[in-house]
């Protein structure tokens, strides 16, 4: 009986074993299928980001597939999140951030349309978010001698089109509802990216890049004249001194003064 009473013991314990590998079998199954399913989900997202660098090219505003009322809008700034991660070059992470800010702004713009404030009004924190970080990653890569010219050129004209598109998003939202948070943060949000626009355009100004533009540009031109010139941004109404008619940029105003001048 003793015997019997092992074996039977015996063929118990060998009996949990099975069902412990047969567990531990059907988990490793399981997480290998779920790392496919977060693969698809990671590639589908990747196609997407590259289609909204394309149609950035255009001069247009990414298409906001998934808005913050969307179930996968958290799955979306996941990806997004784990997409930076693989970025480590500051300049790329500039322009990353300045991508994920065009899509905030698509989406500030979309919700705006629908009419849901309270979505509307996250979102300006993000996008002012994401200007920030793409501000400090550019002072980064100046600093570390990687800012090529390029790469603030894209940033400053950028800018430029955001706050014509916020300038718009703000008007529509503070006529529909004129004392609404959202209508402030709006206001407050345009006059930071104002200055961040200027903060930029200083950045190119000290770039060796920049300068042999100019250079190149007053060799096939008349000597311009050493003299201070005003002049101001007709988009966002900020002015500043510039020590030759020749460094206006092209889209500015010249001014006889400025309000406030800024050199």
């Amino acid at each position: 009986m003793l015997l019997i009473g092992l074996r039977n013991n015996c063929f118990t314990i060998v009996s949990s074993q099975k069902d412990i590998l047969e567990t531990f079998y059907i988990i490793t199954e399981v997480k290998k299928m779920l790392k496919k399913i977060m693969a698809i989900v990671t590639l589908f997202f990747v196609l997407i980001t590259i289609a909204h660098a394309q149609e950035n090219e255009t001069d247009q505003l990414p298409t906001p597939w998934i808005l913050p009322d969307s179930p996968l809008y958290g799955v979306k700034r996941f990806i997004e999140r784990l997409q930076e991660r693989f970025i480590f070059r500051e300049q790329v992470r500039a322009q990353f951030h300045l991508r994920l800010a065009e899509m905030r702004l698509a989406e500030i713009r979309a919700m705006q349309k629908l009419g849901k404030l309270e979505k509307y009004q996250n979102l300006i924190d993000d996008y002012e978010d994401e200007i920030n970080k793409t501000e400090v990653y550019n002072q980064i890569a100046v600093q570390k001698g990687q800012a090529a010219i390029n790469g603030l050129l894209n940033a400053l004209n950028a800018t430029e089109k955001h706050i014509t598109i916020l300038l718009n998003v703000k008007n529509k939202t503070c006529e529909i509802a004129p004392n609404s948070t959202a209508c402030l943060k709006a206001s407050f949000v345009i006059e930071r990216a104002s200055r961040g626009h200027e903060r930029i355009l200083q950045m190119i100004q000290t770039r060796q890049e920049y300068q042999a533009i100019l250079n190149r540009t007053r060799a096939n031109e008349s000597a311009c004249i050493q003299v201070i010139t005003y002049a101001m941004n007709p988009k966002t109404g900020n002015c500043m001194a510039f020590p030759t008619p020749c460094d206006v940029p092209p889209t500015w105003r010249k001014v006889d003064e400025c309000p406030n001048q800024t050199i």
